[in-house]
């Protein structure tokens, strides 16, 4: 018998956001890691906040939120707010109750800001890190891109020797990068062209063998003057960049 939409909703739905996430999920897995980390940190999120005063978002959900943002490549604070309000994993990754929706996108903004300046933020991820390191989840394989060694972060590249296709943003790729505390990228680049689209310069350049590598900065007049055929050196940093889909 053919079933038919109903259009009339129901006025009282029930849901359980942990049944409707399955068993064997990855995220089950990185939750349970996470929690335990953020548990045994929770004294120092105390000393963060005063005792009384208008509640914040928990820290927790702070934290949790950026740990969704790197796994899922989530490009700003704005598109991960709004995503969060109809992604029931996520919500349910948080903790949050369907009721509770999202964030408002300028407060978690301010919010974050605060928890990720702070050493409590710090502890979180080397506690993760070191974590991940016991448990095996982390190595120190690279990916290759033409025999060039390239740090970046595996997104659906699990095997070792797999050619996969490296997403680096355009704008934060730098001519002449110049060292700092992040660990740069550094590669050797030649110019092909340039593609003006108003106030942005788009520059094609030769990377690792590949003519396809794109680059983009403000077109202005303090910027470096560069030529067709001009060898440069360029840089991002290592967490600007995500191993993809294996070709």
């Amino acid at each position: 018998m053919r079933g038919k939409a109903q259009s009339q909703p129901e006025f009282l739905t029930i849901v359980n956001l942990n049944q409707r996430v399955p068993a064997d999920h990855p995220l089950r897995g990185i939750k349970a890691r996470a929690d335990l980390v953020l548990k045994k940190l929770s004294p120092l999120f105390d000393d963060l906040y005063a005792k009384d005063g208008r509640p914040s978002i928990p820290p927790e959900q702070l934290l949790k939120s950026r740990v969704l943002m790197a796994l899922y490549s989530v490009r700003s604070e704005r598109s991960y707010c709004e995503q969060l309000a109809y992604n029931l994993l996520w919500l349910w990754f948080l903790d949050r109750e369907l009721d509770e929706g999202s964030f408002d996108p300028t407060v978690f903004t301010h919010n974050s800001e605060r928890v990720l300046s702070a050493e409590a933020a710090k502890a979180f991820f080397v506690e993760i890190y070191d974590l991940s390191r016991q448990e095996g989840w982390t190595s120190s394989e690279h990916f290759t891109a033409d025999g060039t060694l390239i740090e970046a972060t595996a997104v659906n590249v699990t095997t070792k020797g797999q050619k996969t296709l490296v997403s680096i943003r355009p704008e934060r790729v730098e001519v002449d990068p110049v060292a700092t505390d992040r660990q740069i990228q550094a590669m050797d680049a030649e110019v092909l062209e340039f593609i003006y689209m108003g106030d942005v310069l788009r520059t094609r350049l030769k990377v690792a063998g590949s003519r396809d590598f794109v680059m983009k900065s403000r077109n202005a007049s303090t910027r470096r003057r560069l030529v067709p055929g001009e060898k440069v050196r360029i840089g991002w940093a290592a967490q600007d960049a995500r191993a993809l889909d294996p070709l």
